[in-house]
């Protein structure tokens, strides 16, 4: 008489998404819940070019908020600045615009990634990306202040960047942003670290957010940069802390960066 056995599969946890087998899963962001947008240069079948000029890059997310830029003379390039992967750059003049609806910033948490590199060293008040009012007055985002500093903003708070700015850092970071309603609930980081004191964040903004933009202070222009860009990633939702280490752990990964845990 013969006998089989049969091994039960090993069940392995990788902050918080689970794989059977006893392995991690490749890295896919959309598999944590909440997603409202995530463009991934990395991918070119996102993006729509023309002789390496981006007249559009596709929202992974499914939710459809495409940034766009009709215009030639204003349209980003790609190129393989970050990693040997193929990924977005831009000069001062250089932007594109995210779709009207693209982020609900009102009374809802929300969390931000974005992978970034300043090429370079001159200009001040460069703003990579973010999402400003009917005055075009950036809200919430990234930015470089005077050249002196980064700025965070959540909701109309803004927060300085220890360690350097968007100006002086040319290597690239993994810039996030978590905002939530509810006392010391909200927090800003550079690969993982703590940057600025967590604190109370105003839901909802302090004015309606109109618009969103990568590089500059509104779809119009002005205050834009050199800057070379990795994924950028936006949950509605405030991420659980193994959730942001799992996504921050992997676009480590993906783009040859460091991640420090978050504990």
């Amino acid at each position: 008489m013969s006998m089989f056995f049969f091994k039960q599969p090993q069940t392995a946890i990788v902050s918080g998404i689970v794989a059977t087998g006893g392995s991690a899963p490749a890295f896919d962001p959309a598999t944590v819940p909440n997603m409202r947008f995530w463009y991934d240069p990395s991918d070119l079948a996102t993006i729509a070019q023309s002789a390496g000029k981006i007249s559009q890059i596709n929202d992974k997310s499914g939710n459809a908020y495409h940034m766009t830029q009709p215009t030639g003379a204003q349209q980003p390039t790609v190129g393989a600045n970050m990693n040997a992967l193929n990924n977005i750059n831009t000069t001062f003049a250089q932007r594109m615009a995210l779709p009207s609806g693209v982020f609900d910033f009102g009374s809802s948490a929300y969390t931000l990634f974005i992978v970034l590199k300043k090429m370079s060293l001159t200009g001040d008040d460069r703003s990579p990306f973010c999402f400003g009012d009917a005055t075009n007055t950036p809200q919430i985002g990234f930015f470089s202040v005077n050249g002196a500093q980064n700025a965070f903003m959540a909701n109309g708070n803004a927060g300085a960047f220890n360690g350097g700015s968007f100006a002086q850092l040319t290597d690239p970071h993994i810039a996030s942003i978590k905002a939530t309603p509810g006392a010391s609930a909200s927090s800003f980081r550079k690969d993982g670290n703590v940057v600025v004191t967590p604190y109370t964040v105003t839901m909802p903004p302090s004015a309606a957010v109109t618009y969103g933009v990568l590089n500059g202070i509104s779809p119009s222009g002005g205050n834009g940069g050199d800057f070379v860009y990795g994924d950028i990633i936006g949950y509605q939702r405030a991420l659980t802390k193994a959730e942001e280490n799992y996504i921050g752990a992997g676009l480590a990964a993906k783009w040859g960066l460091a991640w420090t845990p978050i504990p």
